[in-house]
């Protein structure tokens, strides 16, 4: 399984992020490429408590559910996202890249006792689960 836990899956993900370009088509929804950059950094943001996020009642909440849709099954397309999601945009690829590998590098540079916040979907989430 992959996780930003391993340097290897962190490396490749970088990577990936190096490659994007601002006129690439959306493959995932109706997002830029910066908004995607921003609706990505946010959620590893509010986990370490750096943007409040309202918590939604949700089927995901429900611990067989929950760890089919982290561990096993892809996240399901057009499945609506908190609005703190989806409020702000990166001002240009570079510095939206930039933002979310300094982003991901925080969240793993986290104490391993470090306490996450509630997730917005899932609830209470351990650490494995975050990564």
């Amino acid at each position: 399984m992959k996780t930003v836990w391993n340097q290897e899956t962190r490396a490749e993900v970088f990577a990936r992020l190096d490659k994007l370009r601002p006129d690439q088509p959306q493959l995932w929804g109706q997002m830029s490429v910066c908004q995607m950059l921003s609706h990505l950094a946010d959620p590893i943001r509010a986990a370490m408590g750096e943007l409040e996020v309202k918590e939604k009642k949700t089927p995901f909440r429900f611990p067989p559910l929950r760890f089919l849709i982290i561990h096993v099954f892809p996240f399901p397309k057009n499945v609506p996202t908190a609005p703190e999601f989806l409020a702000r945009t990166a001002p240009s690829v570079e510095e939206g890249v930039a933002e979310l590998k300094s982003t991901v590098t925080r969240f793993v540079s986290r104490p391993a006792h470090a306490p996450f916040v509630r997730h917005a979907a899932f609830g209470e989430i351990s650490r494995k689960d975050w990564g």
